[in-house]
């Protein structure tokens, strides 16, 4: 079942008595399970709710949804992240015949916000779960990433409700900036909407409000390396360090970078296309950008130069890995690698 239809059930008020939610966007996730949470039991109803987190045992789910509810037609049990890679066949089946003979008085949601699902390649236990709860007239939902076009029209709908104007090509630059995550970009629209006060939003108003994503940050970063800008640099790693954000992180994000230019380098060296080629690197259609965008940065570099890059990263890890370098000596020390490096392979 699609969010949309999904959403239409909930407006129309059905209800069914299963659901399995899973997928990459948990804000999506987290308000679908609100509202069959609040159409099923009042919010205020704290005798007939029932949720679960983490490692719980079948045995307690199946109490609590074969027990009978207290003064009133239903029951919610609400599980969330049960470890499905780490149950027993035997559990599994249990609550796979759980979901599948939910009684008419119980609505159950499992739903998994911070277990890392594989969505291209669902695991047994799930599908097993997914087939139970479908055959008993239950709902699956995969909740996935919202698209640029998608985070664009909700973006300009919250600023209009808000009494604000947002143009199309300035919330395109509002999801380059603060990244696609719905809970951050909805955080990001209202402090906006408050600083704009009844106005058209400007991408003045964005930069001066917004906080912009981490790894557009270090993206960021890559292009003032290339530029040379070290004065840019150091002052996007004081922002990074400020703000906390894992030293390995950093490297593993700006390596890519240089991973895409490799790429990009090589294949336009064959006299292709490299955009053509993004989905052999497991880029999405709205992610084929990337690779666009490494193409013509490595315009800059020779392919001997991005190899001698790519080992300086090697290096700056086996540091933050292995010795007792800190972290932040470790990357001050690979940007001046990387920028010596880019100097003399122009």
């Amino acid at each position: 079942m699609t969010e949309k239809e999904l959403r239409a059930e909930i407006t129309a008020k059905k209800l069914r008595n299963s659901y399995v939610f899973y997928g990459n966007e948990q804000y999506a996730m987290r308000r679908m399970v609100t509202s069959v949470s609040n159409l099923a039991v009042n919010k205020e109803d704290d005798f007939n709710r029932a949720r679960f987190d983490g490692a719980v045992s079948v045995q307690e789910i199946y109490d609590a949804v074969y027990s009978l509810p207290f003064l009133s037609d239903k029951k919610l049990v609400t599980v969330v992240d049960f470890p499905i890679a780490k149950t027993s066949d035997k559990d599994i089946k249990i609550l796979a015949d759980m979901l599948s003979d939910v009684p008419q008085s119980t609505v159950l949601i499992l739903y998994f916000e911070t277990v890392e699902i594989d969505t291209k390649r669902l695991p047994a236990n799930l599908k097993k779960l997914n087939t139970a709860c479908e055959k008993s007239g239950g709902a699956v939902c995969e909740f996935t990433k919202r698209t640029v076009p998608e985070l664009t029209k909700m973006l300009m709908e919250g600023a209009s409700r808000r009494g604000c104007m947002l143009q199309p090509s300035i919330a395109v630059y509002m999801t380059e900036l603060c990244g696609d995550d719905l809970s951050v970009l909805v955080g990001e629209l209202s402090k906006v909407c408050a600083y704009a006060h009844g106005q058209n939003i400007t991408k003045e108003i964005i930069d001066k409000v917004c906080s912009k994503n981490v790894d557009v940050s270090i993206y960021d970063l890559s292009k003032k390396l290339l530029a040379l800008d070290m004065q840019g640099v150091y002052l996007l790693l004081d922002d990074l360090f400020f703000s906390r954000t894992p030293a390995t992180y950093i490297v593993s994000v700006l390596a890519s970078t240089f991973v895409d230019m490799y790429r990009a380098k090589i294949i336009k060296e064959e006299g292709k296309i490299p955009e053509n080629f993004a989905a052999d690197f497991g880029y999405s259609e709205k992610m084929s950008f990337k690779i666009k965008n490494a193409s013509r940065d490595a315009a800059r570099l020779s392919v001997d130069g991005i190899v001698k890059c790519l080992e300086a990263f090697d290096e700056c890890d086996a540091n933050l890995k292995f010795s007792r370098m800190n972290e932040k000596t470790a990357i001050e020390q690979l940007v001046t690698n990387l920028a010596v490096i880019i100097e003399r392979s122009r």
